[in-house]
């Protein structure tokens, strides 16, 4: 019961964190975006209202962190929550700006994902496939857990998994990497993007599944079950 209500507690927060981020975002369009509901090309910001951006999702990060840190005692029950919080947050983000803005009109749409440590531009589907990833996976691992089992983490399961991540984050910041080194901040004003990377995407998201998916199975029975 104890588990059940931290979940709960959780998941409202994450929710909850989630509607606060996305009327951060519904005020920003109503100043920079007046009347437009395609976000390309990026509307010019002043240089001390973008650190600002780069501040508050850089908090975003860390408020994340610290609920679930303060939410367990063992190490990997807290990171398993941070993945079904952060999965929850994404999540609900794009389902709140749906019910706010009636945007996305649909799962292709592009977006500006994330600012850190560039811009990682990327149609809605992909974060969100990501994220629900990382609700299935941490919830399944929470759940383990809380069975007494504990996982083996072995060298091939975490190569699959770097790899993975680092072929999604790739395919994210492909496209304005390029866009920085060939043209610099000004080409954001001007450019409409039309094709998505998948060939890094895929690979990168299939890796990550069976990487956790693997994960999964090397969990072993302990006589100890998670305080």
């Amino acid at each position: 019961m104890k588990a059940q209500r931290i979940g709960g507690a959780l998941f409202l927060f994450a929710v909850a964190m989630a509607y606060l981020e996305a009327t951060v975002v519904v005020y920003l369009r109503e100043v920079f975006y007046p009347g437009r509901m395609d976000l390309f090309p990026l509307a010019p910001m002043e240089p001390r209202l973008y650190l600002i951006e780069l501040g508050r999702e850089a908090a975003t990060i860390v408020m994340l962190v610290t609920v679930a840190w303060a939410s367990a005692r063992e190490a990997w029950a807290r990171f398993f929550r941070f993945m079904v919080l952060f999965g929850v947050w994404d999540l609900f983000y794009y389902l709140w700006l749906w019910i706010t803005l009636r945007w996305p009109p649909n799962l292709l749409e592009w977006d500006v994902l994330f600012l850190i440590p560039i811009p990682w531009f990327g149609p809605v589907i992909t974060p969100m496939l990501v994220a629900a990833l990382l609700v299935i996976a941490g919830g399944t691992y929470n759940h383990l857990l809380a069975q007494g089992k504990r996982p083996v983490l072995d060298h091939v399961v975490l190569g699959l998994a770097v790899l993975g991540v680092l072929l999604v984050l790739a395919s994210f910041m492909a496209i304005p990497a390029a866009l920085l080194l060939q043209h610099g901040p000004e080409a954001f004003q001007v450019f409409v993007p039309h094709h998505f990377p998948w060939g890094l995407y895929v690979p990168g998201l299939l890796l990550m599944v069976a990487a956790s998916v693997l994960f999964g199975r090397s969990f072993r029975q302990q006589l100890e079950s998670v305080p």
